[in-house]
């Protein structure tokens, strides 16, 4: 009779046990979240307490816990994170925190953009940014407004081309007014008298979703260069030679200086307006003295001369 009392006791004390750890189980899974963690950070070493989100395997709970064998841990994000936007409103990145505080992760947000106003060569535009990062299955988004800087400086990289026979397309960069180069797909680039020599324009429309209106810049075509065939030195003169142009000029001009440096004060310039003649004879200059001489084309658009860049120099000491 008291050995059987005694086994009934035992099987009490089992059932006890058996229902103490069921609702032990149930309380571990009524604190822990519903949706998924979404990183794993690193381990808990058997016998070691942690304050992290802890998992067995098979359940997840947190708060503190003091694992009876080796278990891994997860993070659980539910709220909503931290935005950290570029200045220029490209880029976004969201900074998710732990529901428990013991861990961060940081991911890349989605961009895109709108454009409330377009910014022009007068003023300013407008552009709104919006990020958006999805966790646990709930997306959270940022705004960002960003100012469009007006478009300022348009650049050939050139003022002055010599003439070719063929189309001139100098290269174009378009700055704004933070001096940020426009990209190629915000603008089309047109060109106009950009073969003779003269004046030829370059024109660049504004396109694309950020921008609107015109810029042109003018440059030069001037005649192709000659060079000096020989200088021959006479009696207080010299005779210079140079190679006929190839293209059609007006004429030619010849300077000479008794300095290399062709500096004003003593330098003189003969102009010969046959464009067929190559040579000419300089008078009248001291005998015994060194002299430096140079030439270059011009020709003649609407009334005005435009004029080649001179010839490399050459010496010559009169008899």
């Amino acid at each position: 009779m008291e050995a059987s009392l005694r086994i009934q006791k035992g099987i009490v004390k089992k059932f006890l046990a058996a229902v103490l750890a069921v609702c032990v189980c149930a309380t571990l899974f009524a604190v822990s979240p519903l949706g998924k963690a979404e990183s794993i950070f690193g381990e808990v070493l058997k016998g070691a307490e942690s304050t992290r989100c802890v998992t067995d395997g098979n359940a997840v709970a947190q708060g503190r816990v003091v694992t009876g064998a080796n278990a891994s841990y997860e993070h659980y994000y539910p709220n909503a994170p931290k935005f950290a936007w570029s200045a220029d409103g490209t880029s976004c990145t969201a900074t998710f925190t732990c529901k428990y505080k013991d861990g961060t992760t940081t991911v890349d947000c989605d961009i895109t953009k709108k454009v409330e106003k377009k910014a022009t060569t007068a003023k300013n535009g407008k552009a709104t940014y919006v990020a958006s990062v999805k966790m646990n299955n709930k997306t959270y988004t940022s705004k960002k407004s960003v100012t469009i800087a007006k478009v300022a400086k348009l650049q050939t990289g050139m003022d002055k081309v010599t003439y070719t026979g063929k189309l001139i397309v100098p290269d174009v960069q378009v700055k704004d007014a933070n001096n940020k180069v426009l990209s190629r797909d915000d603008y089309v680039v047109s060109y106009s008298n950009n073969k003779e020599v003269g004046i030829a324009t370059v024109v660049v429309e504004l396109t694309g979703d950020s921008y609107s209106g015109t810029l042109q810049k003018e440059f030069k075509i001037v005649p192709a260069e000659t060079s000096v065939k020989s200088v021959k030195s006479a009696k207080k003169a010299f005779t210079v030679n140079w190679k006929k142009a190839s293209a059609d000029v007006a004429g030619y001009q010849v300077r000479y200086s008794t300095k290399k440096s062709f500096a004003k004060d003593v330098t003189k310039t003969v102009t010969v307006k046959d464009a067929s003649q190559i040579d000419t004879k300089i008078s009248g200059l001291k005998s015994g003295k060194t002299y430096y001489v140079q030439v270059r084309t011009y020709a003649k658009i609407d009334g005005k001369n435009y004029y080649s860049a001179w010839s490399d120099a050459s010496k010559v000491v009169t008899k």
